[in-house]
């Protein structure tokens, strides 16, 4: 589904809406979790203040220095909030635990403004995330420049997000087969052939990169070869260490706006990077659901964020 006005209309529109006067703000402290959660948390609380006409604040107790690699205009500063109604929401106790139909609607939710009439959810959580991650610090935006110009990003004519989740993440579910990342990615190419493809990566395997150069030499793969990969629980690594959560947080909002940056996007439908960065590049392509390319893990096919949340397959894809 296209829409008929820009990216940028919609969220001005959700800046406007997000600053103007009332009577009442939302706060919402959020609980140490993975870098991506609590971003896609601050998503969710930024679309509930808007729903309830309610300025929003919050306060991130955590390590990760999340506030400090992202520029996040819409937070109001909770003193200016001293003579308003304060509304406590909690995202376990009000979103997470909540009936399924309540969750799946804070968790996927429809624009709440006007302007997005015509927005689908998809289209509405990639100006959300563009409000809350979509601008880096200086000191984020030098490390994505410094990269790119490594990986000479600029010579390529389209480029491809891979995120390969690894880590924990098989606590939840098996890992995507590298067989149906490389099939993806040889569908995009195919429907591209006169095009120089670059493929980015982001994983936390360092042994993500070989296994895909090994197994498709013919495609241009390439990450950042400086990053620490760890392949583990990271937000109990870096729980009670500031300095590497700190060093953990920029590559966190390197990798996510990394992959936004590029054309399309695939990856596992409910790593946090896949999703959050997938959605970046829908707002930066236009509003182009259908380049966010997300995988079912069971099946290998490919599949959607939002059936987490009971929105049937059928209706996302």
């Amino acid at each position: 589904m296209a829409s008929n006005k820009s990216p940028d209309y919609y969220l001005h529109a959700l800046l406007n809406a997000n600053e103007l006067k009332t009577s009442q703000t939302l706060f919402h402290r959020v609980e140490h979790a993975g870098f991506g959660a609590i971003t896609s948390r601050l998503m969710t609380g930024l679309n509930i203040s808007l729903a309830l006409d309610a300025n929003y604040s919050f306060m991130i107790d955590s390590p990760y220095a999340v506030e400090t690699v992202f520029d996040i205009g819409v937070k109001q500063p909770i003193e200016l909030a001293k003579n308003q109604e304060i509304i406590e929401w909690d995202f376990m106790r009000d979103t997470w635990n909540a009936p399924p139909e309540i969750k799946g609607d804070h968790q996927y939710p429809q624009c709440p403004l006007i302007e997005g009439a015509d927005l689908s959810r998809h289209q509405w959580c990639a100006v959300l995330a563009k409000a809350i991650c979509g601008t880096p610090s200086k000191e984020v935006k030098k490390v994505i420049d410094e990269l790119k110009n490594r990986i000479n990003w600029n010579s390529y004519d389209m480029h491809i997000g891979l995120h390969v989740r690894r880590g924990d993440k098989n606590s939840e579910c098996p890992y995507v087969p590298t067989e149906c990342y490389l099939a993806q990615i040889k569908s995009l190419t195919d429907k591209h052939p006169q095009k120089k493809i670059l493929i980015f990566v982001s994983s936390d395997d360092p042994n993500a990169l070989q296994d895909l150069v090994l197994r498709a030499p013919e495609f241009d793969f390439s990450w950042d070869e400086s990053e620490a990969r760890y392949n583990n629980f990271n937000a109990g690594m870096v729980a009670s260490n500031n300095e590497l959560a700190f060093q953990e947080s920029i590559t966190a909002a390197k990798n996510i706006l990394m992959i936004g940056a590029c054309n399309y996007v695939i990856g596992m439908y409910h790593a946090q990077f896949s999703w959050i960065g997938g959605l970046l590049s829908v707002f930066n392509n236009e509003l182009d659901t259908s380049r966010h390319i997300m995988l079912n893990p069971y099946s290998g096919a490919r599949d959607h964020y939002a059936t987490h949340y009971g929105f049937p397959l059928s209706t996302l894809l």
